[in-house]
């Protein structure tokens, strides 16, 4: 088991975006989304390697929790808690195609229990905590 805070604003997963480059549509994940994900993926890299924690091998079942600490509660509840998940779910999984490993688990399909919650308070941050899923 290991627990993280990743300090800051936790940026919900942007849609991805297209264009046209060269006569071929091209697709990326919006600028905001994409440096959260390095600046959260540097955090969670260092506290791995202090604390010696290697990642969950597929096919071992997941459990993960994740706490969002947002500054203030806004009037129309934004933004979507499964948007924040992507995001955190996203980074800890790494990207083979991109040659990013994985840092906690291998593959999103382990994850087999999520907990998720939205608070606010003065600090925000994002709690998250992986584990083995036990019987």
């Amino acid at each position: 088991m290991i627990e993280l805070i990743i300090p800051g604003r936790c940026v919900p997963k942007g849609r991805p975006r297209a264009t046209f480059q060269g006569g071929k549509v091209i697709t990326y994940t919006p600028a905001n989304t994409r440096d959260y994900e390095e600046m959260a993926r540097m955090v969670v890299l260092s506290t791995c390697n202090k604390e010696g924690v290697e990642p969950i091998p597929f096919p071992t079942p997941v459990k993960i929790t994740i706490e969002f600490i947002l500054k203030k509660k806004p009037k129309d509840m934004r933004p979507d808690i499964l948007n924040l998940a992507m995001t955190v779910s996203d980074l800890l999984q790494g990207n083979k195609k991109r040659k990013i490993r994985s840092l906690l688990y291998d593959d999103d399909s382990q994850l087999v229990e999520v907990h998720l919650f939205k608070r606010y308070g003065e600090y925000p941050m994002t709690r998250v905590v992986v584990e083995e899923f036990k019987k």
